[in-house]
């Protein structure tokens, strides 16, 4: 159905339409979407043959609706050229050409296998593609005369591909005629005329009244009028009004110059027939050629002259009826129009309706999920706060626990001591004393220890009071690196390791406070050194200690790494080792804030901290820190 339609639109276009109503009905039936578009799409390319050019558009946007909606690469490219003929029909160039431009573009990236599927041609693609070429030379051939020879003369590269196409030869001969080159225009009109293949009715018609068109502009009236005849003759046997009309127009200026007697009446009785024409074709007795042939006989001069009053009272019915028609035709377009807006306004309005509905339900929604969030942010700061409580009361609880026992046991040394003095057994005094000392440097020792927990819990609840600033993170890595050591080395003079560094020189400076992001680094230093110092006192096996802190430029971050060959951390407690008074030392040598204080740093400055650990092999800790951050 889709194929006799396309046949029939240039030679037959009342069936043509009935082909294309057929298929329209059949892809409704069967729910066939692409089927329904490309049934408007036919029926367009039928109505525009017709010149009802204001339904070819309308059931061309249709089509081109649905493609959109199925996301119909092929066929959105297909809709655009045909809505781009409808445009050039009705001499809206401008329109027509952003159509077929657009198109065109398209195609470039169609698969050309589906698109000749999708429009049931059976041609190459590059003769498809020559279409767009051609319109494009046909729309600019009024006005960029160049362009219009450019455009054209690509087409005659893909004629070679196949097909009967007379249309590129009047397009050429339009071209070189605005140009006034009447012989090259004659020259492709008569190739046109001549081509061989099946013969299309619409460019025969064209093609004549471009070779019309070129002798009347040489002055050679009868072979104007010829050609004029011709094209009327073509024309009006496959209802090609438009063709009719320009015809019609190009007879009209030739008999007005050829016989200037009463040419008042002729050229208007000439131009009155195009518009009873649109009005109604079976009307035989006010077609154009109708008054060719009177004026042919020579006979028509003197009838004339004998009924001129007569004639004339006819000839203002005539235009009255005309004009009535006209202003009917006016009138409905303007009235068609006007329904149109009005639904596209109720169709807006609608809408409209519809996204402040929508907006007010998102508003609640967001109303509801911000109300909800509070909540959850509430709940998670009380548990928190209930975690860490719990950790404080069992970090504290066991250095005070020591404390207060060994102040109780003292005490009681205290009383045996005094007895004893009191007996004068000053020897056994003096024993009791000794482990009154040794009772108070352990209290001392936890006293000290419950004193770290509390410092380290303040430093880590803590927010920042520092002043963010250009940093330089090499040499920031590279004090703290040897702060550790020598720190290390003055605490434990049998402390020993190797240490390395990787910086990279295109580090740029980078907004942080250095304090902080040196209290991470020192953080991190320390416990690789620890990891070390214990693989060497607890393996057996001869590994030098060595740990390596590096840095990189990833274009938008920067990356600090810092390496232990220690014994590593159990795969089990990796995802817990930035929890608060989480710690692997043994008790009495960590609080477990350290990295819960880093973790803390490095995501309050936009970054990043990661960990990775093998048994046996070492770990390695990764900051990733963004070179463009804001303030704190």
């Amino acid at each position: 159905m889709f194929d006799s339609s396309n046949r029939y639109a240039w030679t037959k276009p009342e069936l043509g339409l009935a082909y294309a109503n057929d298929a329209l009905a059949i892809s409704q039936e069967l729910n066939y979407t692409v089927g329904i578009a490309m049934s408007y799409i036919v029926l367009s390319s039928n109505l525009r043959q017709m010149g009802d050019y204001a339904g070819a558009m309308d059931l061309g946007f249709r089509a081109l609706n649905i493609f959109k909606k199925e996301n119909n690469i092929n066929g959105i490219s297909f809709a655009q050229y045909s809505l781009g003929g409808v445009y050039k029909d009705q001499g809206d160039y401008s329109h027509a050409i952003e159509y077929f431009k657009t198109a065109l573009n398209s195609d470039h990236i169609l698969d050309t296998d589906s698109v000749m599927h999708l429009m049931n041609l059976n041609m190459p693609f590059e003769l498809y593609q020559a279409f767009h070429y051609i319109e494009l030379a046909d729309c600019y051939s009024d006005s960029k005369r160049d362009s219009a020879l450019i455009y054209g003369q690509k087409v005659f590269s893909y004629l070679s591909a196949g097909g009967n196409w007379q249309f590129p030869f009047y397009v050429m001969g339009k071209a070189h005629m605005n140009l006034n080159n009447y012989d090259s225009a004659i020259y492709y009109y008569r190739a046109g005329l001549n081509y061989k293949g099946t013969q299309n009715p619409t460019d025969i018609s064209k093609i004549r009244i471009g070779i019309a068109k070129t002798f009347q502009k040489m002055g050679m009236l009868d072979s104007t009028i010829y050609h004029a005849n011709q094209a009327i003759e073509v024309a009006d046997s496959m209802s090609y009004l438009r063709g009719v009309n320009e015809a019609s127009e190009i007879l009209a200026y030739a008999y007005e110059k050829k016989i200037p007697l009463n040419q008042f009446n002729i050229t208007n009785s000439i131009k009155l027939r195009e518009t009873v024409y649109l009005i109604s074709k079976k009307q035989e007795t006010f077609k154009v050629f109708a008054f060719r042939q009177q004026l042919e006989d020579r006979e028509i001069q003197q009838r004339l002259d004998e009924s001129e009053i007569r004639y004339k009272n006819r000839l203002n019915i005539y235009i009255l009826s005309g004009g009535l028609s006209i202003l009917l035709i006016v009138s409905l377009g303007l009235w068609r129009r006007s329904v149109f807006k009005q639904k596209a306004f109720t169709l807006v309005n609608k809408q409209k309706q519809e996204i402040e509905t929508q907006k007010e339900k998102v508003e609640q929604i967001l109303q509801t999920l911000q109300t909800t969030q509070s909540q959850l942010i509430q709940s998670e700061k009380m548990a928190s706060l209930g975690e860490l409580t719990a950790g404080i009361a069992h970090e504290i609880q066991n250095p005070l626990n020591f404390v207060n026992n060994f102040s109780e046991v003292s005490n009681e040394l205290i009383d045996e001591m005094k007895t004893e003095q009191a007996a004068g057994n000053w020897s056994l005094a003096n024993e009791i004393a000794d482990d009154v000392k040794q009772n108070l440097e352990k209290i001392l020792h936890h006293g000290k220890r419950a004193d770290a927990i509390v410092k380290g819990m303040l430093q880590h609840s803590r927010s920042s009071s520092g002043v963010k600033e250009p940093t330089d993170i090499n040499a920031l890595c590279g004090e703290y690196l040897r702060l550790s050591y020598h720190g290390l080395r003055a605490k434990d003079k049998s402390f020993n390791a190797k240490f390395e560094t990787d910086f990279d020189a295109s580090l740029p400076k980078i907004n942080v406070v250095p304090q902080d992001i040196g209290r991470v680094v020192l953080n991190l230093i320390n416990n690789a050194f620890y990891a070390v110092n214990e693989q060497r006192a607890t393996n057996n096996e001869q590994r030098d200690p060595l740990v390596t802190v590096s840095t990189k430029n990833l274009g938008n971050k920067i990356e600090i790494r810092v390496t232990d060959n220690g014994n590593g951390i159990p795969q089990n407690i990796v995802d817990k080792i930035f929890q608060p008074f989480f710690t692997t030392k043994p008790t009495g040598q960590g609080t477990g804030l350290g990295l819960s204080l880093s973790y803390d740093i490095v995501k309050a400055h936009g970054g990043e901290i990661k960990v990775t650990s093998e048994i046996g092999q070492g770990s390695e800790f990764l900051i990733l820190l963004p070179i463009s951050i804001s303030k704190i």
